[in-house]
């Protein structure tokens, strides 16, 4: 099967320090949105980098330092990390103001890393550690026994296969 919503990639982000940097974190945002009414319940919860209070450095640290390597600064791009919490599902839903991101799971059971995609030519259930996904599309995930744990840099301007032919013409050259 063609891989249509989901390119894997090699990038040495500070996976221990993220995830220590987003295990300490208390300011969490439960995730809402006026597309789903039972948002005030959702298990899926975020914390975005903030110029103004410099709240995640270290996310924003390697966030920068992607975006430099690849060549992405001049694009709308944010960065962030997302929390689902253990043994629950994120409904069906495409993210709002983002059509593609580069994501890693911060967990070290990668159990938890299952991502299913639905489109007109079928579901596509894919499991990952780093990968840029088509957020676009519309996807869900039925999480395991743990929280999951994902540091993220998404993108406003810019689709998955734009986003993946700059990461690998940045590599070949």
């Amino acid at each position: 099967m063609t891989m249509r919503n989901v390119k894997f990639i090699e990038h040495d982000f500070d996976e221990a320090n993220l995830r220590k940097e987003a295990e300490s974190f208390d300011m969490w945002d439960k995730y809402t949105d006026p597309r789903y009414p039972d948002g005030e319940k959702s298990p899926f919860e975020v914390v975005y980098w903030d110029e103004s209070i410099q709240n995640i450095p270290i996310a924003y640290k390697e966030g920068y330092k992607f975006l430099d390597k690849y060549g992405l600064l001049e694009y709308k791009w944010t960065i962030l990390y997302h929390k689902l919490l253990a043994n629950s599902v994120l409904i069906p839903h495409t993210d709002h103001n983002c059509l593609a991101a580069v994501n890693c799971i911060l967990n070290d059971d990668d159990m938890n890393s299952k991502i299913q995609f639905y489109d007109d030519e079928g579901i596509e259930i894919v499991q990952y550690k780093k990968a840029i996904i088509n957020t676009d599309a519309m996807h869900s995930v039925k999480n395991g026994p743990q929280d999951r744990w994902i540091f993220k840099i998404g993108f406003s301007d810019i689709s998955i296969n734009e986003l993946d032919e700059r990461i690998n013409n940045s590599c070949t050259t």
